[in-house]
């Protein structure tokens, strides 16, 4: 099951990351810990509260899909690692998490990009504003950071770049 995401990631990814001949990292790397985080969830089944999904998920296969900005350019990858998740569900979670320093904003906001995209993964917010959980190390340079875990464990990681 891992092959075809990372595959898809990777193929979505390649002309993202032709430019740029460094590595760029943003989150855990393969092998560390997910450490828990707070969201607010904006679309998903805890509308309205603040949760831990990490520990709630209790190292379910997941899909963490930090978003810094949402722009037109990403929305074909963040389609296919949505449509993924939603045809593996039994087995895949899939969840966006929303890096913003105006959280108001992206309540009202989210519901309406969830509609318009009709993508099903949950959209989240992270309580902890535009730099996202202090402890994953999200880099702001990159759009999409994208961290594939299994039991509480980063097994890919994705980090991509304006193209």
């Amino acid at each position: 099951m891992w092959k075809p995401l990372t595959v898809l990631v990777l193929t979505g990814s390649v002309g993202l990351a032709a430019e740029s001949r460094d590595k760029v990292f943003s989150g855990p790397q393969p092998g560390e810990r997910t450490t828990p985080f707070t969201v607010f969830d904006a679309t998903g089944p805890n509308t309205g509260q603040e949760v831990d999904l990490v520990a709630q998920y209790r190292g379910a296969p997941t899909t963490w899909v930090f978003v810094h900005g949402l722009e037109r350019s990403m929305l074909p990858l963040m389609r296919a690692v949505d449509q993924y998740g939603a045809e593996h569900a039994d087995a895949l979670k899939t969840v966006f998490v929303s890096l913003t320093d105006d959280r108001l904003a992206s309540e009202r906001r989210l519901p309406i990009v969830q509609r318009s995209t009709r993508m099903q993964a949950p959209w989240t917010i992270s309580v902890d504003g535009l730099e996202g959980p202090g402890n994953y190390g999200l880099n702001k340079q990159c759009l999409l950071s994208i961290i594939v875990a299994k039991n509480d464990r980063v097994t890919a990681n994705f980090a991509l770049v304006q193209p």
